[in-house]
């Protein structure tokens, strides 16, 4: 029999994570009235980062997806961040890259905390979410960290999570 992550656990691990960073943060959820009354450019950027597994099952892999999407959706939808997905080959870390300010080594998997302070700064990102997630035979697990610039200084880790979601066989 085939093991696999029951869908249902998926906003779990998001939920999770979610409550994590706002308790960190000090926010609450936005209500539904609130998300329409502030433009996106007054919002707090986001930098979401996924580490990827060395050994990257497509189970893994797919979990990772799915777990990218709720959680971008969820921040989004919260109201209180611009979310930007990271991404190696996106043009806001490229122009970083041509103006010199990140290294390529910076792009480098896994990444280093001094990197992705590095990249957020270059794109002007406020806050860090980092994760990575990984299957084994019993469990997925997920582990957030989350980090906040409030002083455009020194970075603060806000929230470091560890979260395990049980495989359902069948």
């Amino acid at each position: 029999m085939r093991q696999r992550v029951d869908r249902t656990a998926l906003p779990i691990l998001a939920a999770a994570g979610l409550a994590a960073v706002f308790a960190a943060a000090g926010l609450r959820p936005a209500a539904a009235d609130e998300n329409a009354a502030g433009a996106d450019s007054d919002l707090p950027v986001l930098l979401l980062v996924q580490e990827r597994p060395a050994a990257n099952s497509p189970q893994a892999a797919d979990i990772g997806i799915r777990l990218r999407t709720t959680l971008r959706e969820a921040l989004t939808h919260s109201g209180r961040f611009q979310v930007h997905t990271f991404l190696p080959g996106d043009s806001v870390i490229k122009r970083a890259l041509n103006e010199h300010l990140i290294a390529a080594d910076d792009l480098a998997e896994p990444h280093r905390v001094e990197s992705l302070e590095r990249i957020a700064k270059a794109i002007g990102a406020r806050f860090i979410l980092n994760y990575n997630t990984t299957v084994n035979r019993t469990e997925a697990h997920t582990e957030l960290k989350y980090l906040d610039n409030p002083g455009r200084a020194d970075w603060m880790v806000l929230a470091d999570q560890q979260i395990s979601i049980p495989l359902v066989i069948g």
